[in-house]
């Protein structure tokens, strides 16, 4: 299964992601992407697959039985309560990679003094399961290819 990206911008290695769920790969072997800077910026489905769970900083896609992916749209944007955040996509719902999930505003989360950074992230997966396509320091489009997971269980 191929992963693209959900928003464009630098990809960065998981352990530059100031949150130690995602740093030591607790949740999952992935990438994550630095946005641009903009005022508004759309967040996209990173697979096919039927929304599993959303909230206005986080979502994940459930692909298969035991293959989801989770996009979590910023650190500690929790605290943030929604402001900031539109969300499109409701549980349940049939995606197809790239299809619209919600909308966010980078300039908003790092004014609030956090990261921007989006972590995506193969859960339950094993690190050596996931591939990276896209080196740290890369620039991507919002759908570009940025992990391989092919071997699903």
């Amino acid at each position: 299964m191929r992963v693209v990206s959900p928003v464009p911008g630098v990809v960065r290695s998981l352990s530059d992601v100031p949150d130690p769920v995602f740093a030591d790969l607790v949740v999952g072997p992935g990438v994550a992407v630095e946005p641009q800077h903009l005022e508004r910026i759309t967040v996209r489905a990173p697979c096919d697959g039927v929304v599993a769970a959303v909230h206005p900083h986080a979502f994940v896609i459930s692909a298969a039985p035991r293959t989801a992916v989770l996009v979590h749209v910023g650190i500690d944007t929790v605290t943030l309560n929604g402001q900031g955040f539109t969300v499109f996509a409701t549980v349940g719902a049939r995606v197809t990679a790239g299809d619209r999930v919600l909308t966010w505003s980078p300039v908003g989360v790092a004014s609030a003094g956090l990261s921007t950074l989006c972590p995506v992230i193969a859960l339950q997966a094993e690190p050596g399961q996931v591939l990276p396509l896209v080196a740290p320091g890369a620039e991507v489009d919002a759908g570009d290819p940025v992990l391989d997971w092919p071997h699903q269980v």
